[in-house]
């Protein structure tokens, strides 16, 4: 558990329900990076939360393996096949 969730527990468990910014100011106060975490988490995507992404996960890697690995075709090739396959997946899950 990191630092900054453990002191905002113990700051709930000690003063009770407290205003969300007085919590993150004693935290940022007590960890000088917690500002720069909130920060970056108000820009980070759950991609776990999208449910093709273990479908286009595995379409990339094919793809990535296919021109890195097995040396077939061009990098702009393995790209363009990417997008086919992705848009398939897009398509099936009634996203186009």
């Amino acid at each position: 558990m990191s630092a900054v969730r453990l002191f905002v527990l113990s700051a709930l468990a000690e003063h009770g329900p407290m205003h969300g910014h007085q919590i993150r100011n004693q935290a940022q106060s007590q960890d000088p990076q917690y500002y720069a975490f909130l920060k970056s988490m108000e820009i980070v995507k759950d991609f776990w939360a999208e449910p093709t992404y273990a479908e286009l996960l595995l379409d990339m890697q094919k793809r990535v393996h296919d021109y890195v690995v097995a040396d077939k075709g061009t990098a702009k090739e393995a790209l363009d096949l990417l997008v086919k396959d992705w848009n398939k997946v897009f398509k099936a899950a009634g996203k186009n």
